[in-house]
């Protein structure tokens, strides 16, 4: 049986494996939104790309001054950590995260 730690959140506790290298909102995701069974993970280009938007974005506040240089130092690192292909598998929410309802008549 896997180690598992305790997050909690509004809604409360919930056990998250104890080396994912992600959170309660994102195991809530993954439970609540399993529309196709296909993790983001599957696209390692998409999930690189995803991370060069969130590095742009630290940079960017960073040099605004609108997020402080430590903090935007850790998104930075993360995400070119990402970019490399480190931490793959921690992208387990489904491709799709909402149902597609039939347009309005």
């Amino acid at each position: 049986m896997k180690k598992t730690r305790t997050e909690r959140d509004s809604i409360g506790p919930l056990p998250v494996p104890e080396d994912a290298d992600y959170g309660i909102h994102t195991a809530r995701a993954a439970d609540n939104f399993p529309i196709t069974g296909i993790a983001l993970r599957h696209y390692p280009e998409l999930v690189q790309s995803l991370a060069m938007v969130k590095k742009a974005a630290a940079l960017a506040n960073r040099d605004l001054g609108a997020l402080e240089p430590r903090i935007a130092d850790a998104i930075i690192a993360a995400c070119d950590a990402v970019i490399l292909g480190d931490g793959h598998k921690y992208f387990i929410v489904d491709m799709l995260q909402e149902v597609l309802a039939p347009p309005p008549t």
